[in-house]
């Protein structure tokens, strides 16, 4: 699995609009049965910073996903209503079950 996590500073005036238009852009990419998983959250100690994310079973189908209108819409974005301060591309080969919490 592939994951695609960025963080994103928003200017404090701008957050209904930066949530808003960022819902409305993930919710406007096509499905695709490679992308596993795709949204938005808020940091419960800084409301002001934002982690999208990604995941994807081929990194090919999501580096391809980098290329498109959408993609590069939901970026332009986040820099017009923030600041990308970190983004991250996360390959996770083995997935392990944390099974302290489970039981």
């Amino acid at each position: 699995m592939f994951s695609l996590k960025i963080i994103v500073d928003v200017h404090p005036y701008k957050q209904l609009e930066f949530e808003n238009a960022i819902t409305e852009l993930i919710n406007s990419i096509t499905p695709d049965k490679n992308i596993l998983n795709k949204g938005i959250t808020r940091n419960l100690n800084n409301d002001h910073i934002y982690f999208y994310e990604e995941e994807w079973n081929s990194r090919e189908k999501m580096e391809k996903h980098f290329q498109s209108e959408k993609f590069q819409t939901i970026i332009g974005a986040m820099k017009v209503l923030g600041e990308i301060i970190d983004a991250n591309i996360v390959c996770t080969d083995k997935k392990e079950k944390f099974k302290q919490i489970i039981n």
